[in-house]
């Protein structure tokens, strides 16, 4: 049969550290030995320990409060507090600003709020405008994309026609021919949004020099296939810029939806709930201060009513020492007179 200490290890061991949470459980080990061989217990433990009547019926915390074993109880409080206000703190759920709570932090406050809102309302507008502008993008590319197959299949099918017209020499022939490239690119920016798009777009530089190229034979061919490329060159320019522009945007579009999301879920909820709990507590010194003043004036009032008892006493005292003077009667007797007054003389039969 296991005694009070090893049962105890046992029952922690095997179901209480079941329910403690992962953050808590190795801390919670590291003092399990030094708490079981120890019965030292806080003076003032910023945990109450829970009544006996709060707890289970046959529940192992109950067998620890009334076996006596409360530093356990409260090592397990401690741990389990801790790593419940770190899992508040991770989870969001008490989110708010550290600020103090007064009316001008109020303004403040608010007007950061007004200012979060309107910066949400405005990115969001742009990342629907450059979500409409991608799928533009998008669907010229698609078209690019499939016209592009059969303009390169048929410049492909040119060339072969001109080597075949005009012999495999012809590139040799058009190599030396050529000092400059005839088609260049250039590119510039286009503003989207706030967004700068990469344009890119072809131009000719000066007159073509090669007209006489394959003057001999196949000279036609030898056109049909510059003019194929020249026609496939100006679609690959544009696929280029395109696509160029369909990285640039979703690139964009996720920074601006990444911003959305956190003025939605993050900064909007934390003024929202620094807002409440200003005004909550602003709420609280109002009826503290309203509770206050209902306070000094019943003070003032019961001191005002004791001030006026004490002035009608020390009149009466006076009228009585007055009265004690003129008949004679001693000073400590006098206050009698008046009380006597009203009392019926037993001398007196009618």
């Amino acid at each position: 049969m296991l005694g009070p200490t090893n049962w105890i290890k046992s029952k922690l061991r095997v179901a209480e550290l079941q329910h403690v949470t992962p953050l808590v459980r190795t801390k919670f080990q590291s003092d399990q030995a030094a708490c079981f061989w120890t019965r030292s217990f806080p003076k003032n433990p910023p945990f109450p320990l829970p009544p006996a009547s709060v707890l289970g019926g046959d529940h192992l915390l109950r067998r620890l409060y009334l076996g006596g074993y409360h530093h356990i109880i409260y090592i397990l409080a401690s741990h389990l507090h801790s790593a419940a206000k770190r899992l508040d703190k991770m989870s969001g759920q008490s989110q708010r600003l550290n600020v103090v709570p007064t009316v001008t932090m109020l303004g403040v406050v608010k007007a950061r709020l007004v200012g979060a809102t309107r910066g949400h309302a405005l990115l969001k507008k742009k990342s629907d405008a450059l979500t409409v502008q991608f799928r533009q993008i998008l669907k010229k590319i698609v078209s690019a994309k499939e016209s592009m197959g059969e303009i390169l299949k048929s410049s492909y099918f040119s060339l072969t026609e001109a080597k075949y017209v005009a012999g495999d020499n012809i590139k040799h022939v058009v190599l030396e021919n050529v000092q400059n490239a005839s088609l260049k690119v250039r590119s510039h920016q286009e503003n989207i949004a706030g967004v700068k798009l990469p344009k890119f777009e072809y131009f000719t530089d000066g007159e073509t020099k090669n007209d006489l190229t394959g003057l001999a034979r196949g000279g036609q061919q030898v056109q049909a296939c510059r003019t194929a490329y020249v026609k496939a060159i100006e679609v690959l320019v544009e696929l280029a810029s395109l696509q160029t522009s369909f990285l640039t945007l979703d690139e964009a579009i996720k920074t601006t939806n990444r911003r959305v999301n956190a003025l939605e879920n993050v900064v909007k909820p934390r003024l929202e709930n620094t807002i409440s709990y200003i005004k909550g507590e602003l709420d609280e010194l109002e009826r503290e201060d309203f509770f206050r003043l209902k306070k000094i004036q019943g003070y003032k009032k019961k001191e005002i009513d004791r001030q006026v008892a004490a002035a009608k006493a020390f009149a009466e005292e006076k009228v009585a020492a007055d009265i004690a003077l003129k008949k004679g009667f001693p000073l400590n007797s006098a206050h009698d007179l008046l009380t006597q007054a009203s009392k019926k003389d037993e001398d007196i039969i009618f």
